[in-house]
């Protein structure tokens, strides 16, 4: 079971970046900034 949930929450983390990605430079800004926190070299 809880490699389901770990299997799911990757899931919803991906789906969450491929949306940010997709809403495009208005939803990016605020979210980038949590992004080049915890990637170097930010997507």
């Amino acid at each position: 079971m809880d490699g389901l949930v770990l299997i799911a929450s990757l899931g919803i983390l991906l789906l969450m970046n491929i949306a940010v990605v997709a809403f495009g430079a208005d939803s990016r800004d605020q979210m980038q900034d949590d992004h080049q926190r915890r990637l170097p070299g930010g997507i």
